[in-house]
């Protein structure tokens, strides 16, 4: 497997997350992106890592001040 591998996340720091997005996305400061989220099972990733749910993430962030950037939620590259 390659690209973005999701990562485990608490429900909190997902709803934080989820939160930050819809700020950016308000402000026009974010003009694409996407998010997934799924329930751990036994393949997932850092199985010693406890966690509500797995977490995957990108999107661009800062571009109401010029060029802008990426945040990018989960492991680049290989599985786990």
């Amino acid at each position: 497997m390659s690209g973005n591998q999701p990562v485990p996340m608490s429900y909190e720091a997902l709803a934080a997350v989820l939160r930050g997005m819809a700020d950016l996305v308000e402000q026009g400061d974010s003009f694409e992106g996407s998010i997934e989220y799924t329930m751990p099972g036994p393949d997932t990733p850092h199985p010693e890592v406890e966690a509500d749910v797995m977490v995957r993430a990108a999107f661009r962030i800062g571009n109401t001040m010029g060029q802008g950037g990426m945040r990018i939620i989960g492991t680049l590259g290989g599985a786990g």
